[in-house]
């Protein structure tokens, strides 16, 4: 239990834990480490279209103009930035954001995405 505690109190800054889903997402306020820019076309979404539409920011991404949409998807206002899992091209943050631009026939405009590579203690202690 005490090392449970510490794991928590280690990560409470960075993890946001989505009760709805179980999921675990890092959040990044800033560019970490390194960015890769990729098309719209090259994203995989994590999540599956019914996912993502019940998601509760979609709606307001929905919403968003054309214009406002690509802000929030190359320099969003939050600093809420794509993020993609190391070596892949899924999407860890940002799914509704890429799911709405491929809805639009945005696929060939390009977004500088985060690169999540999982810390060793979040691999070691089987979390990722």
């Amino acid at each position: 239990m005490k090392h449970l505690f510490a794991f928590v109190v280690l990560f409470v800054g960075i993890c946001s834990f989505k009760t709805a889903n179980s999921t675990v997402n890092v959040l990044f306020k800033k560019h970490y480490g390194p960015t890769v820019t990729m098309k719209v076309s090259e994203l995989r979404l994590l999540y599956s279209e019914p996912e993502i539409i019940a998601h509760s920011s979609y709606a307001k991404i929905k919403a968003l103009s054309d214009a406002s949409l690509k802000q929030a998807c190359s320099t969003p206002l939050d600093g809420d930035y794509v993020t993609i899992k190391n070596g892949t091209v899924v999407i860890m943050q940002g799914n509704p954001r890429i799911y709405e631009m491929k809805r639009r026939g945005f696929l060939d405009f390009v977004v500088t995405c985060d690169v999540f590579t999982p810390a060793p203690l979040l691999k070691s202690c089987g979390l990722y």
